[in-house]
Parts: C-alpha cells; structure tokens; sequence
C-alpha cells in the first residue's frame, strides 16, 4: 500500500528520521488519561511563556481565524 495522509508524515515508516523508532502499543488510556496531569501542566507551561514556538503557533491560529473555518488571507 501507498504511503497516504499520516503515512507521509509522522507514521511513514520509510522516511529516515523515523525509520528506526518502535513504540511500546498502549491505549489512549495509557496514553493520554492516565498521564493527564503532567500532560496539561506542560501545555499549560509552553503556552505561557515556556516555549516561543507554541505560543507563536497559539496566537497565529487564534489571531488569523475569523469564526469557524474563516481566515485571514493578505492581498
């Protein structure tokens, strides 16, 4: 099968940088629920102030979108 959408990206498993990385499986559970706290004092974190990156992207999203599904386009 063709690599598609995610397979392109984070999933392929043909592109070099990620190419060696194996996972441990889990559920969302394990993933996400069970670590929730940690998870949002984190996000938390890099929106205020901890990372220029985030809050760059944060702003961006929020500053360029009118509505739902509406954005800005410069002319």
């Amino acid at each position: 099968m063709i690599n598609s959408g995610y397979g392109n990206y984070g999933a392929s498993a043909t592109k070099k940088s990620l190419i060696g990385w194996t996972h441990g499986g889990g559920s969302h559970r394990e993933d996400v629920e069970d670590n929730i706290d940690p998870l949002r004092q984190r996000s938390r974190d890099l929106f205020y102030g901890g990372s220029n990156v985030a809050t760059g992207a944060i702003k961006r999203l929020r500053t360029n979108t009118i509505g739902i599904g509406l954005h800005l386009k410069a002319s």
